[in-house]
């Protein structure tokens, strides 16, 4: 025993470990690394040019493409500014990047990327139902305006966002493609959406939450929101008895005996009121 030297019984082991990271210094940067590339090239008469083996590049450094992807991993999912990635790179890995180089690595990874992306709009087109939606979102370079438009697929987990874009309903154009025929579109009442589909349905949490915050404002008086509450409870009945239908398996006879069901229930919810 360290503490009054007794001899001790029963000895075991504990293993622990300890995580750390490790810190660069101005003498060794461990966690960069050069490589030296030497490439022959020779003149050709009949094309009267230089010729190489591999195509040489324009500067004598080139990033390597963990850096690139790391760059992508901060200005997208991390989503620090120019600034804030240039920082990172010279005090963990003695990177020096320019502005315009972090914008060209950006640029060239979405080039890349935009194949995949298509075919994930295409994925989320042929369902058959795709909601849309637009919301005020920064971005670092709004050439069109600081809007971001997401499309998402009733069938699947997957979403499509377009950002830096405008209001406009020329970005519904964009995301829905030529046929807007082929899927229903949930969307909330936003003009931009009118006479964009086929087939159109509004979404049904909109009127369902502002008929809540209608009910609970402060601002009315008590003979209106006495009206808001009765009106809310009527929606909200409604909007409760189609998701439980929406839970069934999809039997087509008897969907449209609900429908002719609910049908009566929201005619009487819906019906105009001089209170309203």
């Amino acid at each position: 025993c360290s503490l009054c030297k007794t001899p001790l019984e029963r000895v075991e082991t504990h293993t622990f470990y300890e995580e750390d990271i490790v810190l660069p210094t101005q003498e060794r940067t461990p966690l960069k690394t050069v490589t030296k590339r030497t490439i022959e090239r020779g003149w050709c008469r009949q094309c009267r040019k230089w010729v190489s083996a591999v195509p040489l590049p324009a500067t004598d450094v080139l990033l390597g493409s963990k850096v690139k992807i790391y760059i992508c991993c901060l200005a997208i999912l991390i989503r620090l500014s120019f600034e804030q990635i240039r920082t990172m790179l010279k005090t963990t890995y003695d990177f020096e990047v320019s502005d315009g180089e972090i914008a060209y690595i950006l640029h060239k990874e979405a080039d890349a990327l935009k194949p995949e992306y298509e075919a994930l709009k295409e994925r989320i087109r042929i369902q058959r139902g795709v909601h849309y939606d637009e919301t005020g979102h920064p971005v670092q370079k709004a050439e069109q305006g600081n809007h971001a438009w997401v499309m998402s697929g009733t069938e699947t987990g997957e979403a499509a966002f377009l950002c830096g874009v405008s209001r406009g309903g020329g970005v519904v154009d964009i995301l829905r493609g030529e046929d807007n025929n082929a899927h229903v579109a949930i969307t909330d009442d936003y003009a931009g959406y009118h006479n964009k589909f086929k087939r159109h349905g509004l979404c049904w949490a909109h009127p369902h939450r502002k008929f809540r915050d209608l009910k609970d404002s402060d601002k009315l008086g008590r003979y209106t929101r006495e009206h808001c509450r009765v009106t809310f409870e009527g929606f909200s009945e409604l909007y409760g008895r189609v998701i439980e239908v929406c839970k069934t398996p999809f039997v087509l006879s008897e969907r449209l005996e609900k429908k002719e069901e609910l049908a009566v229930i929201f005619d009487r919810v819906a019906k105009p009121h001089p209170d309203d």
